[in-house]
């Protein structure tokens, strides 16, 4: 999908590819519900947290852990995180980018790294390709979403430039229909 309108002084065609071609991937290690700690050291995000706690955009984390560095994976800004598990295809095609560095990463949560934009990456994901990444989940009960399924997932990409002005324009958009929503 390539809209018709465009910002001004984008004219270049969209590029298709498949999310293999330009995205890395790795999995959150296990970060328990228990291993949460209000006082804890280090900011944390479990995959739960992604459906319950954050959108397209996470700017601050709600939980922290105790769990010793070494034994953590850590997310950094621009890096999207997709969950691995959950319990309904729909609820599995959701991405979230990361804003801030050096934050664990919890268990069936999966890590996509790439030199794109990670917010219009989840924009684009959780709009434009929300039915294509429930179809590839799967499972009955427990529904499951893995690296090697979301990289064939064809998309089609603006240049970075353009890519950062459309994810400006939608959080800019949600923002202020979230802030209408509160009055």
């Amino acid at each position: 999908m390539i809209p018709k309108i465009r910002f001004k002084n984008f004219h270049n065609p969209w590029s298709s590819y498949q999310v293999s071609e330009f995205a890395s991937f790795r999995k959150g290690k296990s970060i328990q519900k228990a291993d949460v700690d209000v006082n804890g050291e280090t900011e944390c995000i479990l995959y739960g947290e992604l459906y319950t706690k954050y959108e397209e955009q996470i700017n601050s984390i709600v939980s922290k852990t105790n769990i010793p560095v070494n034994k953590l994976l850590f997310g950094n800004k621009n890096d999207v995180l997709i969950p691995a598990s959950g319990e309904s295809h729909l609820e599995m095609a959701s991405a979230s980018c990361l804003l801030k560095d050096n934050i664990a990463i919890g268990g069936d949560i999966n890590i996509l790294h790439s030199n794109n934009n990670g917010t219009f990456l989840s924009y684009y994901f959780n709009y434009i390709k929300k039915t294509e990444f429930a179809s590839f989940a799967q499972g009955a009960g427990k529904i499951h979403l893995y690296a090697e399924q979301i990289k064939e997932i064809e998309v089609n990409l603006p240049c970075v430039e353009e890519q950062e002005k459309i994810a400006e324009f939608i959080a800019m958009f949600s923002k202020r229909v979230s802030e209408l929503d509160k009055k």
